[in-house]
Order: structure tokens, then C-alpha cells, then sequence
């Protein structure tokens, strides 16, 4: 039962990884009815998530196994309450209720965008449940060349959002504009914007980009981690 939810509320904090900027960056139309039941029920995941850690979930601490409610119900409330509270107010149906729309939906719901400071525990404790609980052996190595494959994936995930977002600048000759974008599909601008964050170390563009030099060096250094997988 354990394994199963901390699986699952790994998998939520991915997809809020990539949803949450994608939304703040590229969500250009009105909140859907499918979106709106798609993020309350992820909201409703991670409320369930802070019940089932003052409830049911035992924990280590100092190399104990705290099995008593009351023991492990301390520990939580001592480290990871507040934060996990702060996270899971549900911004989706605030603004779903207000009728806040496109990019402002997105904004709105930075702050569960914090949900990923847990990722690397999840992480950890499913190779763990992977390797004392299946036939499978995850190494060391293994889990480290997949922390690295996701740091490089959410990044370059984040910067092509931020990229995109500059792109939509208003009284400027942004990059949108000059690439001939702004009526592509968003699904063509992600894509493109995608292709910029993975490769702008190699990347030379032969049009004035002057605003991007310093982020583009930036980026191009979070790159060579790539390396090593």
C-alpha cells in the first residue's frame, strides 16, 4: 500500500513539474472543464498525502522506525507540515471559481510548484521499494544517472517555458515575432522552444539575440551533465 502511494505521488510531483510552467507559459485559452477536474484531482491527491503522514505513514528518524500514530505524527508536523500545507492549497479550483484564464491560471499555481522539493525522497524510496520489494536491483550508479536525467529534463523543460514567456514580451521585436511564430500552434512554439534550451550551447543564432547571451550561458552550463549518461 505504501509503495503504490508514494509511487503515485512521485508521479504527480513529475507531472506538476511540467504542467505547472507549461500552463504559466503556454496556456493561451480559456480553463477547460477537463483541465479544471484534472488538477483538482491531482490537488486532491497531495490533501490526502498530508492526511495519510499524520495517520498512517510510519517513519524513520535517527534509525528508529516510529510506528506509533502519535510519534510519527510529530515528526511530520516538525518538518514537512507546513510546507505541504502551503503547497496543497487549491489554487486550480480558486482559480477555476474566479475565472482566472491562460497564463494567470498557470502563475496562480506556482506555488504547488514547490510540491517538487520532495521529488529526490520520492525517488530514492522507490528504488528502494524496487530493490527489497521486486526481482529488480537498481544500483547507486543507476539511481544517480536517473537523478541526473531528470534534472537535465526538468530544466530544459523550464527554461523552454521561460524562453517562450520572454517571447510574449509586449512593445518588443521578441524572438517570437522575428521567427515568425506567433501564429504556430502551441504545440510548434513548445517545440521550438524546446529545441533552443536543449541545444543553445551549440546553438548560433545569425539573428540580434543579444537580450538572451547571459541566459543563454547559463543554460548551456546545465548541459554537460548530459555527459555522464
Amino acid at each position: 500500500m505504501r509503495f503504490a502511494w508514494d509511487f503515485l505521488v512521485l508521479l504527480q510531483i513529475i507531472i506538476f513539474t511540467f504542467m505547472i510552467p507549461y500552463q504559466a507559459s503556454f496556456l493561451d485559452t480559456g480553463v477547460g472543464i477537463l483541465l479544471f477536474v484534472l488538477d483538482t484531482c491531482m490537488d486532491t491527491i497531495f490533501i490526502m498525502d498530508i492526511f495519510a503522514h499524520l495517520t498512517k505513514f510510519a517513519v524513520m528518524k535517527d534509525g528508529l522506525l516510529l510506528l506509533e500514530p502519535s510519534e510519527f505524527k510529530r515528526v511530520y508536523l516538525n518538518s514537512d507540515f507546513c510546507g505541504d500545507v502551503l503547497t496543497s492549497i487549491p489554487a486550480s479550483t480558486i482559480g477555476y471559481i474566479f475565472k482566472i484564464q491562460d497564463r494567470k491560471y498557470g502563475v496562480l499555481r506556482l506555488l504547488q510548484f514547490l510540491r517538487l522539493r520532495h521529488f529526490g525522497k520520492y525517488l530514492s524510496t522507490f528504488v528502494e521499494n524496487v530493490n527489497t520489494k521486486t526481482k529488480f536491483t537498481i544500483s547507486t550508479a543507476q539511481l544517480r544517472l536517473m537523478q541526473i536525467f531528470f534534472i537535465v529534463l526538468f530544466l530544459c523543460h523550464w527554461f523552454a517555458c521561460v524562453f517562450h514567456l520572454l517571447g510574449h514580451v509586449p512593445n518588443g521585436d521578441t524572438w517570437l515575432i522575428m521567427d515568425e511564430s506567433t501564429g504556430v500552434e502551441k504545440g510548434g512554439r513548445y517545440l521550438r522552444s524546446f529545441y533552443w534550451s536543449l541545444y543553445t550551447g551549440e546553438y548560433k543564432s545569425r539573428r540580434d539575440l543579444s537580450n538572451f547571451v547571459i541566459f543563454s550561458s547559463l543554460v548551456s552550463n546545465c548541459w554537460y551533465p548530459c555527459d555522464f549518461i
